[in-house]
């Protein structure tokens, strides 16, 4: 496929780091292990949205929103996991 439907490599890498962090969930590993995971996958789709280098399908909406939106998401994933280790 080419053109509009054709999901690139951005979206893909954001994908599959949140995979990993959902498997490390489903695999009983730490809870803060999994939301880190997730969360700095996020934050990178929110590095690439904002060097705009080809960011496909992450170019979902003016890219001040998404990357506003990313990096609250990713942030706040980040956060969780490391307030799980200091609780």
């Amino acid at each position: 496929m080419t053109g509009e439907g054709r999901v690139g490599g951005p979206y893909l890498l954001v994908m599959a780091g949140t995979a990993v962090g959902v498997c490390a969930l489903m695999l009983r590993l730490p809870l803060w292990l999994g939301a880190g995971l997730m969360g700095a996958a996020i934050l990178c789709g929110a590095l690439v949205r904002l060097l705009g280098a080809g960011s496909g399908a992450l170019a979902v909406r003016a890219r001040a929103i998404d990357v506003l939106l990313l990096t609250g998401l990713g942030v706040a994933l980040v956060l969780s996991g490391v307030l799980m280790v200091l609780w």
